[in-house]
């Protein structure tokens, strides 16, 4: 029995907790997601998880990214910088600076820009229909 939480513990327990809520939620339809950072000191951890309509969260990302102008879902999608591989992980049009998430493969996260997106994807930008 553990009497303090690492920080590699904390993150243990976190992808537990989203595995055990993915296999519930399933059964009913939902998918399920970290919704912002955990939060961990030497006696708990704090995180948040948000469960979704599962036809829902494509749709959003389909409408998210013709709004910013990308035309097409782009999550899922992978590009590398110098020999780093991002994953593009999701889409939140509350920050319009840095809108697009992405993972790397050692489990980094970052923020980018549409126009690095677009960039590194080789896609062409249409309108946009969300302010910056």
């Amino acid at each position: 029995m553990a009497k303090t939480i690492g920080r590699e513990q904390a993150r243990v327990i976190v992808e537990m907790a989203r595995d055990a809520a993915r296999k519930v939620l399933e059964k009913e339809g939902l998918t399920v997601s970290t919704v912002g950072g955990s939060r961990f000191d030497a006696t708990q951890v704090t995180f948040k998880l948000q469960a979704m309509v599962a036809d829902t969260v494509e749709d959003n990302h389909d409408r998210d990214c013709g709004l910013l102008g990308l035309g097409e879902n782009i999550v899922g999608k992978t590009f590398k910088i110098r020999r780093t591989v991002h994953t593009v992980t999701g889409i939140s049009l509350r920050r319009p600076k840095y809108p697009i998430s992405t993972t790397t493969q050692n489990g980094a996260r970052y923020k980018f820009t549409v126009e690095q997106v677009a960039m590194y994807l080789g896609v062409k930008l249409g309108n946009r229909r969300v302010l910056r």
